[in-house]
């Protein structure tokens, strides 16, 4: 197991500093010749620093990534205004009692909207994620190499991978 972690400040010192030698890690961790991972890691990143407590160009973002030669994994964590990740999970788990939904493309379900398009492009990239129940982490992960059979965009394939993290236990 190989285990890298980034301190940084701000999204502009992610873009320059870290992000090449991160997607050049993922790249050779997953052989994801179409980067789908990688930008499911620079949605979490941007989400960070847009949520974070002290602005976009302030944000203190700590990145660890985990790869072996079965799976990798990424944490970002930064501290964030205060977001209700269980009520947003119920909120999606609720689309999945909708056969109509259920067979949606996440694209024509948010139509023109930005909300959450994020999430939806974080959990099309990765096998699973979760994220602490204060919002203020997120882990995605992937199996190795990188399965493009996996990559769908259905609602009803992409919410159950959305998991929770409260007191050390995956929900």
């Amino acid at each position: 197991m190989d285990i890298f972690n980034y301190r940084f400040v701000g999204y502009e010192a992610y873009y320059q500093d870290v992000l090449p030698e991160l997607q050049k890690k993922i790249f050779d961790a997953l052989q994801d010749e179409d980067y789908h991972f990688i930008l499911a890691v620079n949605e979490a990143v941007c989400n960070a620093a847009r949520y974070a407590l002290n602005g976009v160009q302030n944000a203190e973002i700590e990145i660890k990534l985990k790869t072996t030669e079965y799976d990798i994994s990424a944490t970002i964590r930064a501290k964030t205004h205060p977001f209700d990740v269980e009520h947003y999970r119920n909120e999606l788990l609720k689309l999945l009692s909708n056969k109509e939904l259920c067979n949606m493309e996440w694209g024509d379900y948010t139509a023109d909207t930005e909300k959450s398009r994020g999430f939806w492009y974080m959990l099309t990239a990765c096998d699973y994620l979760y994220m602490d129940d204060d919002g203020q982490e997120i882990t995605l992960c992937a199996r190795a190499p990188y399965d493009s059979k996996s990559f769908t965009t259905k609602i009803g394939h992409l919410v159950p991978r959305f998991f929770i993290k409260k007191n050390g236990v995956i929900l």
